[in-house]
């Protein structure tokens, strides 16, 4: 009888293609949405000894060099910074939760990538970015909904190694899923499993403190066929932003976030709701059905809230 009832417990994780037992060298990359669980994954594989291109005490372990390369729409940069990585670690990784609209583009570049991808409760995720970057939740939820939707769907496409992950049931059932996690990369020593353990935890405080990974808020709102609307602003301070509009992964145009947004100042988000941006697109660039459009402010790496989106006319 119990061992049948064993058997209906749900884990909330799952192995749907099991890893190449036999392979010394392979690529780690954790997937999901901002604020989505992929730092807790990541904690846990930094206690297992996975290299992830950032030093200990980090807090939501970004690979910035990794992170900048794939960012830039420059293949050449991004495939001089993997095979940095692959000269140095026979099995190494990284985290980035906004790669869902590239990964298709990039997965090959990858040594043996094996996947590990977290999915959360869609509101828990508003509600940290509303109280992160005072997002609306509504749409935020729409947001995460589509980009977990086209996780799906490479997942279904690819044949890649891959994990899936309940961040909710990985915290409820932390033993077996960290056993799991450490079998599905192939680390087997049981102290570095007992430090993966510890570190499974729902939001510590250094996350909470520290886990902001833009120093704008703002929001992609629409794309039309000859404009791009948003908003973006410092979250501390009032100054105008300058923002960077990117086309399939390449840098396309700047603009100063300093055009008059009042449903933004009515919200009580700025002062003067002088904060809004437009991209003119006319007679400098042709949109194409499929075209992934993505805005963030000069000089970081996180994107807007409801960025990327997909040009649809």
């Amino acid at each position: 009888m119990t061992e049948s009832l064993e058997g209906l417990v749900n884990l909330g994780f799952e192995v749907i293609r099991g890893p190449e037992t036999t392979a010394t060298e392979k690529t780690i990359i954790v997937l999901g949405v901002a604020r989505g669980g992929t730092s807790m994954i990541a904690a846990a594989l930094f206690e297992l000894g996975i290299p992830l291109g950032v030093n200990d005490g980090s807090v939501v372990y970004e690979d910035v060099e990794l992170a900048r390369a794939m960012e830039s729409g420059d293949t050449g940069l991004l495939k001089s910074v993997i095979r940095d990585r692959n000269s140095k670690h026979a099995v190494w990784g990284f985290k980035r939760p906004s790669t869902s609209a590239q990964i298709n583009r990039i997965a090959k570049l990858f040594r043996n990538p094996h996947f590990v991808v977290v999915f959360r409760d869609v509101f828990a995720i508003a509600s940290r970015n509303k109280i992160a970057v005072s997002t609306d939740p509504f749409r935020n939820m729409i947001s995460s909904l589509k980009q977990y939707r086209s996780l799906l769907d490479f997942l279904e496409s690819s044949r890649y190694p891959a994990m899936l992950v309940s961040y909710e049931k990985a915290l409820l059932k932390r033993e077996p899923f960290v056993q799991t996690l450490a079998e599905f990369v192939g680390v087997t020593e049981n102290e570095a499993v007992n430090r993966a353990f510890d570190a499974v935890e729902p939001e510590p405080s250094r996350y909470l403190r520290n886990a902001r990974l833009t120093d704008t808020m703002g929001y992609l709102d629409r794309i039309g066929k000859d404009r791009v609307h948003g908003w973006a602003k410092p979250t501390r301070g009032h100054e105008p932003v300058t923002v960077e509009l990117y086309i399939n992964g390449n840098k396309t145009m700047e603009a100063t976030a300093d055009r008059l947004r009042q449903d933004v100042k009515d919200r009580g988000v700025h002062p003067t709701g002088l904060c809004g941006f437009i991209f003119d697109l006319s007679g400098k660039v042709e949109l194409k059905h499929g075209d992934v459009i993505a805005v963030r402010a000069k000089g970081e790496i996180q994107e807007l809230n409801a960025s990327p989106k997909t040009f649809r006319p």
